[in-house]
């Protein structure tokens, strides 16, 4: 018995080598596990589970041994021979390079990538062959696979810069793109035993020039905006000075009425302008400007929301704090940050319910402000961009552009803290951000502890 089962489990290896066709046996070694096969019938089921147009049946004779292994030695030949067709003609570069980082085998994608004849790659490495540049940048990530045995995936290799009068020429005479490659290397195994090196190689070049045209046409986009945005201002600025003075003069209850109009209709495209504006400086220049000064937080607060209160008079707005309220910030920017976020639970909240905007100066190092609202819950699949440019609920109703969370995002950055937003069904909508302290906030004379406003 103990015979039968090694002899079954030396078939069933056999026929699982065939059937994937992913590692080479020696046909000695095919010979072999013939020879020492003690029961030929049990050997050939194993070899008809792998290829049963190809084994000869149980019972054919005397020559049923030798036939079995002419059999499997031709079906190793043919799985050998399918690998080397893939190999061949893959469309991406792959290479076999030794414990010493020597190439032995190169398919012809990865020999017209380097430019070199595949018998040009044979025996060197790539320090022998590649512009020194890339063969530094690849030179850490094959000793990992090699010394620790780990893949080293998704390299980016970029072509050494070229001056213009060395660079190849396409049919139209212009300069060709400097070209640009995705390279992985992994450690590749035999039973345990490292064998090399392999190497895959994929020319992107194409994708990264897509890539290019895209972000320049993004930069452009935001150029013109910016462009717009300037000069819109000034003729606009023209008009809210007009309605100004034409509200100050003699006017009947419905020409009042149309002034008034007139002015909050151009304040608000002041408004959507100034959003622009920021959007093109955070954009191009990383980050928005602000000049910081010692200053407490409730006043910055209780201005933005009186003039909110103007504007909205119908809704409900508590302001509550407790603790030290001095920090170091850009008043107006953080007035504008207030506003976007009220407005927004003005715009987006139950009406008929009470918006909360929570100070919160207990902190040692930083100060947090949130605002609450309830109503309908920001949907989860919004959360995640919430604070992208041009985002904007499917629900909303406002004229915006879709910068306020960005710009009230860009602003808290800029002051060194950050913003969340938290929404649910059952609690409500929080969008909060946290200040750190200025070390000489303490400095500020006036002082101001708020429980209830």
């Amino acid at each position: 018995m103990p015979d039968d089962e090694s002899a079954l489990r030396a078939a069933m290896s056999l026929a699982t080598f065939l059937r994937a066709h992913v590692e080479e046996v020696a046909l000695h070694e095919l010979a072999e596990a013939v020879r020492a096969e003690p029961k030929v019938e049990t050997f050939l089921l194993a070899l008809r589970s792998a290829r049963p147009e190809m084994a000869p049946r149980a019972g054919d004779g005397s020559g049923a041994r030798s036939g079995a292994l002419e059999m499997a030695t031709s079906a190793s030949r043919a799985a050998e021979a399918e690998l080397e067709a893939f190999f061949e003609s893959a469309p991406i570069g792959a290479a076999l390079l030794d414990p010493a980082l020597r190439y032995v085998r190169v398919n012809p994608c990865l020999a017209r990538l380097n430019g070199l004849p595949i018998g040009d790659h044979v025996g060197k490495t790539p320090r022998d062959i590649l512009p020194s540049a890339i063969a530094e940048r690849i030179e850490a990530p094959l000793q990992l696979a090699l010394a620790r045995r780990t893949d080293a995936a998704g390299i980016e290799l970029d072509e050494p810069p070229a001056p213009p009068e060395g660079r190849p020429v396409d049919l139209d005479g212009a300069p060709t793109l400097a070209r640009s490659w995705l390279a992985s290397f992994f450690p590749v195994l035999d039973r345990g035993d490292l064998l090399g090196v392999g190497a895959v190689v994929t020319d992107i070049t194409a994708q990264k020039a897509q890539e290019a045209k895209l972000v320049e046409a993004g930069r452009f986009r935001e150029r013109i905006i910016g462009v717009l945005g300037h000069d819109l201002r000034n003729p606009l600025s023209a008009v809210i000075m007009a309605t100004g003075a034409l509200a100050s003069s003699s006017l009947d209850p419905k020409q009042q009425r149309i002034v008034e109009l007139l002015d909050r209709t151009a304040h608000r495209m002041m408004a959507m302008i100034e959003d622009l504006l920021d959007f093109t400086r955070a954009r191009s220049s990383g980050g928005l400007p602000i000049a910081p000064r010692l200053a407490d937080l409730h006043d910055v607060v209780r201005r933005a929301i009186e003039e909110l209160r103007v504007a909205r008079p119908d809704c409900k707005l508590l302001v509550v704090g407790a603790g030290d309220l001095c920090c170091c910030c850009d008043q107006e920017r953080m007035a504008a940050v207030v506003s976007n976020l009220v407005s927004n639970a003005i715009e987006h909240g139950d009406r008929a319910r009470e918006i909360t905007i929570d100070l919160d100066g207990r902190g040692p190092s930083t100060i947090a402000v949130r605002v609450h609202n309830y109503g309908d819950p920001i949907a989860p699949a919004l959360l995640p961009r919430i604070f992208e440019p041009f985002t904007r609920s499917e629900k909303s109703v406002s004229s915006g552009l879709g910068l306020g969370l960005f710009i009230v995002d860009q602003i808290v950055r800029a002051h060194g803290g950050v913003v969340w937003v938290e929404s649910n069904e059952a609690r409500g909508t929080t969008f909060g951000f946290e200040l750190s302290r200025a070390p000489d906030a303490t400095l500020i004379e006036t002082k101001r502890t708020v429980e209830v406003d």
